[in-house]
């Protein structure tokens, strides 16, 4: 499930207001997609903050606006988190490369 949101249309939106809030949730991952304006370019991450991802990842958007300033008008930051990662250490880091990559294509849709 996807919610698209602008919050400069919502009045209680803390600032600083994203142009755009792209909000994924499913069964192995959540996250978040902020982009400063239309033509944006960041990236995404994987995150281990479950509990405020969003203002890691917010932070993340203001540190891409001024990196990307000279390319594009502004910036954008998606971020990950893993549910279920009940495994052992020899197995996680395998989990998490796969469940970012399936994360990553949820994204994109």
């Amino acid at each position: 499930m996807a919610f698209k949101l602008e919050p400069a249309r919502i009045r209680a939106m803390p600032k600083p207001v994203p142009a755009y809030e792209i909000f994924v949730f499913s069964s192995t991952i959540e996250g978040i997609h902020l982009r400063g304006g239309k033509v944006a370019r960041g990236g995404l991450r994987w995150s281990e903050r479950m509990e405020d991802y969003r203002t890691e990842v917010l932070g993340l958007v203001k540190a891409q606006v001024v990196k990307t300033a000279v390319i594009v008008p502004t910036g954008a930051k998606g971020g990950i988190i893993c549910k279920d990662l009940d495994l052992d250490a020899d197995h996680a880091a395998f989990a998490l490369t796969l469940m970012f990559t399936a994360g990553h294509k949820i994204m994109e849709r």
